[in-house]
Formats: C-alpha cells, sequence, structure tokens
C-alpha cells in the first residue's frame, strides 16, 4: 500500500496549511476513485456488454490526470474545478448515450456531497458556483433532452437496458463507499483539528491570565510602594482606591487561570475571596460580620471584572464610611440566578451615605459604578432603610 500512500500524499508540501493539506489529499482520492471506476466500467461495457463505442470514454483520462498535476502545482482550485467539470460533462454524455434518464444523475449528488467539503476559504466561492451552476446546467439539459427527444439518434440501442442499470448500480455503490470514506476521514480530520485547537486556546488564555495577572500583581506591589512612601493622606487614599480596583480585577484573572473553564468564573468563591482580598487591603480593626447567599453562577470574564469592580466600590465603601457608630456591622451580599435576569443585593447596617448623596454624588466612584452597570447592560437602584441597599439586575447571557 506504500504506492497508495504517495499518491494519496502526492502534491503535499511541508509546511502547508492544514486545511489545503486535507484539500491536496482528497482531491487526489476522489480523481483517483474517478478514473478506475471510468476504467472499471470501459471494460465491463467492452466485453461483458458488447460495446466498442465505450472506449471513447477514455478520453476523458486525461481531464481528471490534469486534476492531479494542478494539485501538484498547487493550484488546488483549478484542480478542484476541473475535477468537478469533467465529471459532470462525462455524466451528461453517459446519460445521453445509454438513454437512462434517472440512476446516472445520482452521481450528482455524490460529487456535490464530497466536493463541497472542499470549499472552506472565501476564495473558493466563486470556484464553487461555478461548479455548481455547471452541474445544474447539465441536469436541466438532459432533462429538457429526454423530454423533447433531441438525441434520440445518438442512445445506444445495442444496450440492454437491465445490465445497464445493473452497471450504474455496481458505479454508484463503488462512487458511495469511496466517498463515504471521504467524508468520515474529513469529519474525523476535522474533529481532531478542531479538539487541538480547543486545547491549544486552554493553554494560550491559561497563559494570557497567568501573565495578566503576574503583571497587575506588580503594579498592585508598586502602588503599594508609592502609598508607603508617601505621607498625605488623601494621596494614600486614592492609591489604596486604585490598588483595590486592580486587586480585584487581578483576582478575575486568577480564579481564570485556576479554574479548568479559562473563559469564566464561579461567581460565589469569587466574591467571598474579593471580600477577603478588601479587608486585608484595607487593615482595619472593625469586626465586620459577612453573610453571603449566592447562588452557583458561571461568568464571563467580560462580565466578572465590571461585577467586582461595582463589589470592590460598594464594600469599600462601606467598610470606610458606613459603621463609624454601629455595634455590630454587618455586610451581605445576595446573588439570585433568574430565567432571565441575574439579581445582586448588597446591604450594610451602617450609618454611612444616603440616597440623596448617593443620588448627586459625581465622585469617580459613583461614575464608575455607572460606566460598569452600563456596560453589563444593567439596571441598579439604592435603598436606605436600616442602612443602605444597592440593587443590581443584569441580563442572564
Amino acid at each position: 500500500m506504500n504506492w497508495f500512500k504517495s499518491f494519496f500524499n502526492f502534491g503535499v508540501y511541508p509546511n502547508q496549511d492544514a486545511s489545503e493539506e486535507k484539500m491536496v489529499r482528497t482531491i487526489n482520492l476522489l480523481a483517483l476513485n474517478t478514473m478506475v471506476c471510468l476504467i472499471l466500467a470501459t471494460i465491463y461495457s467492452y466485453y461483458f456488454q458488447n460495446n466498442k463505442s465505450s472506449l471513447y470514454t477514455l478520453l476523458s483520462l486525461p481531464l481528471f490526470a490534469s486534476s492531479i498535476y494542478l494539485n501538484a502545482k498547487r493550484k488546488i482550485l483549478m484542480a478542484i474545478t476541473i475535477l468537478f467539470l469533467s465529471s459532470s460533462f462525462l455524466l451528461t454524455i453517459y446519460s445521453f448515450r445509454t438513454g437512462e434518464d434517472a440512476n446516472s444523475h445520482m452521481l450528482f449528488v455524490l460529487n456535490i456531497m464530497g466536493l463541497s467539503l472542499l470549499y472552506r476559504k472565501e476564495k473558493a466561492k466563486l470556484y464553487f458556483n461555478i461548479s455548481l451552476y455547471f452541474t445544474i446546467t447539465c441536469i436541466l439539459f438532459v432533462l429538457i433532452s429526454y423530454k423533447m427527444h433531441w438525441f434520440k439518434d445518438f442512445i445506444d440501442s445495442t444496450l440492454i437496458a437491465i445490465e445497464q442499470r445493473e452497471l450504474n448500480f455496481y458505479i454508484l455503490l463503488v462512487f458511495s463507499l469511496i466517498y463515504s470514506f471521504v467524508i468520515i476521514t474529513t469529519y474525523r480530520q476535522q474533529y481532531k483539528q478542531m479538539q487541538d485547537s480547543i486545547e491549544e486556546q486552554k493553554v494560550l488564555l491559561a497563559e494570557v491570565n497567568h501573565r495578566v495577572k503576574n503583571n497587575l500583581a506588580v503594579i498592585i506591589s508598586l502602588l503599594n510602594m508609592q502609598k508607603n512612601a508617601t505621607r498625605n493622606s488623601e494621596t494614600k487614599n486614592s492609591l489604596q482606591d486604585v490598588h483595590d480596583r486592580i486587586m480585584s480585577m487581578a483576582l478575575v484573572h486568577q480564579k481564570m487561570y485556576q479554574n479548568k473553564n479559562k473563559t469564566s468564573i464561579e461567581l460565589a468563591n469569587f466574591i467571598s475571596d474579593l471580600v477577603v482580598e478588601i479587608r486585608k487591603s484595607l487593615d482595619l480593626n472593625e469586626n465586620i460580620l459577612y453573610e453571603t447567599m449566592i447562588d452557583s453562577v458561571r461568568l464571563d470574564i467580560s462580565i466578572a471584572i465590571p461585577i467586582g469592580l461595582i463589589l470592590n466600590e460598594l464594600i469599600t465603601n462601606s467598610i470606610k464610611h458606613a459603621f463609624h457608630e454601629t455595634d455590630q456591622p454587618n455586610i451581605s451580599i445576595t446573588l439570585t440566578k433568574k430565567v432571565d435576569v441575574i439579581e445582586i443585593i448588597m446591604k450594610d447596617n451602617g450609618m454611612g451615605a444616603t440616597v440623596e448623596s448617593l443620588e448627586h454624588n459625581t465622585g469617580i466612584g459613583m461614575s464608575l459604578i455607572q460606566s460598569l452597570v452600563d456596560q453589563i447592560d444593567g439596571k441598579y437602584s439604592f435603598e436606605g432603610s436600616d442602612g443602605l441597599t444597592f440593587t443590581l439586575a443584569f441580563p442572564n447571557k
């Protein structure tokens, strides 16, 4: 079978694009299949049916051989087109000669099934349309010719109809087996390429998340150094705010790097870790009780980062400003997953900001929250009963 393997890989070059490599091999297989079927059909007609005119069909062999030659010269689309047009033209003449008006046309369907697998690139549309329209024209021409009796004198009257149908059946059987093999092989190759591509993307995503996390960690360290070096309390607070915001983004990438799913994170663990990191970074002595009731929800990074930043602003604000006169400070975070909407409610029992002050607040924190809510197509509101309650609802995509 070495000769078959060599022929199968004829025209395949080192470092060739995977899709083109697949196309080259498929064209070789289809051309070989067509020529073998053509030779076998001619031998059967000539020796067993005593049909001398069947030798003329061998004149089409150079056309199919030329498709293999063009294939080897990297003119893949031209090779496909010649293979397609040659098959359609040959089968048209075959239909006129034999007078069979049904069985032979099934071969057109097999051609379309097999060759359509090859057209994967944008530039191949023109070639595909030419081949497809030519085939449809051939089918219509044969159909009209039968109805109008245009080529009745061209029909070989010496052929026996039942034997001709038997020959058609054998040809169809061989074509079906070969094309089925091509389709199955192509499917397996595509599936394997897809699996390999997915694994490669997972590795790349993990590496990207890891590098982003490390870069953000460096920025956080620089901010800490700058914060510790400055004596101005206002500057320290500003640097701390920037630190917390970057820390919340870094935490998202850390979670994605740790998870098997590299494109989304589990929100419950993320929020719990976010609260711990915020408390650690603020270094406050208040004994704040944190309560979380969070449904199991996985969010994409494009949603998780805005959610993390929003919660960071709210939790930080509560810790800094809400509990100066509260005996038992408490922060509760509730996340409920509904059919079309995810709802997050964060409530504190402090005596910090009021709803009125927040509505007229033009600071960076509120502007950031408004921008982030718009980014995830959400809606939010504040209520000021027994502390401050923030409600956020956004689409469950």
